[in-house]
């Protein structure tokens, strides 16, 4: 079964190679080419038909693009329609029963939280309250000790309020009559 085709030795010129080419166990007959050959022959076939095929994959993906938002709306519809045939309303029943019982929990939390929060403002508003009190306090306190001072000193008989005293280099001072830069 593994004779050798093709043309007799004689016949063939000492340029090219032979060609092995086998029968195989069901009388097909292939050749026996290496993997370097196998890859040039892919290549001639690319070579050849490059551009049909570069132009069947742009109409491929062109087509697939198109197509894909059909289909998985298709697939969706597919899904929906077998959790319909498998519905069970006892396990509906217990999944819709087990989302009250967690959204129940997950509001006492919020209540909680906010109530605690709730609390803490409070605080918060009644500690700067009691700073704006105690801040008043003592603003009147050195409001009533300032006014004492001022009373004092307005009372004295030698103080002249235009007169430039009290060291606080303040008062009246004329303004100068002499002239400033040059100029026509």
């Amino acid at each position: 079964m593994g004779e050798q085709l093709g043309p007799d030795p004689g016949e063939m010129s000492s340029e090219s190679e032979p060609i092995n080419v086998k029968v195989s166990s069901g009388g097909q007959i292939y050749n026996d080419l290496g993997i370097w050959d196998q890859f040039l022959n892919g290549w001639g076939y690319i070579s050849r038909y490059g551009w049909f095929i570069l132009l069947g994959l742009i109409v491929l993906l062109y087509v697939w693009y198109k197509l894909r938002p059909s289909v998985q709306e298709w697939q969706r519809k597919q899904k929906e329609r077998q959790e319909e045939r498998n519905f069970d309303p006892v396990k509906a029943e217990k999944y819709q029963d087990a989302m009250l019982q967690a959204r129940e929990r997950m509001q006492r939390k919020l209540d909680e939280d906010a109530a605690v929060r709730a609390k803490k403002i409070e605080e918060r508003e009644a500690k700067k309250r009691d700073e704006k009190i105690e801040q008043w306090e003592t603003f009147k306190v050195v409001a009533k000790s300032k006014t004492k001072k001022k009373a004092e000193k307005s009372y004295d008989s030698n103080y002249l309020p235009l007169g430039g005293g009290g060291g606080r280099g303040g008062g009246f001072r004329p303004s100068s009559r002499r002239q400033v830069g040059g100029g026509g």
